[in-house]
């Protein structure tokens, strides 16, 4: 599955990981992933959140952010010039899922965030468990508009 954001500059509304690497630690053109967990949405999609009370309320429905971390992350968002998107995979049976930022286009209208799902190989051992795999995408120089597509 991968789900593409495109945020318009045009004044559009608000709906809706870098692989081998940790949150926070790759750049793509000012396009980072901040955050990574579970975040209890029973179908996938993406919330843009442009307060720091919105961003405080999904990071404790993720659960699995330190409150170091949660500092770090609600204190870094400048939310004058920045939007934080909170992308969400769905319901998944097992463990072993996860979503990763996978490219970003810009151009003078919109952006484009493209976060793939990456799944278990057939043979791992996985936990048994419903899981919801989400992520945090920080955008700087956001425009002010956001939509979300789910594409297959």
């Amino acid at each position: 599955m991968m789900i593409t954001i495109v945020a318009f500059a045009a004044a559009c509304g608000t709906s809706a990981m870098p692989s081998g690497e940790g949150p926070a630690e790759r750049d793509m053109n000012g396009v980072r992933v901040v955050a990574e967990g579970n975040l209890e949405r029973q179908n996938p999609g993406a919330q843009t959140l442009r307060t720091p009370e919105q961003l405080e309320t999904v990071l404790q429905q993720m659960g699995q952010i330190d409150l170091a971390r949660r500092g770090a992350v609600l204190g870094g968002v400048d939310f004058e010039r920045q939007v934080v998107v909170a992308a969400f995979l769905g319901r998944r049976r097992t463990g072993g899922y996860s979503l990763e930022l996978a490219g970003v286009e810009r151009d003078e209208e919109f952006i484009t965030i493209h976060v793939r799902e990456r799944q278990p190989p057939a043979d791992a051992m996985v936990t048994q468990a419903l899981t919801w795999p989400a992520i945090l995408i920080l955008v700087d120089d956001a425009p002010p508009g956001v939509r979300a597509f789910i594409r297959n």
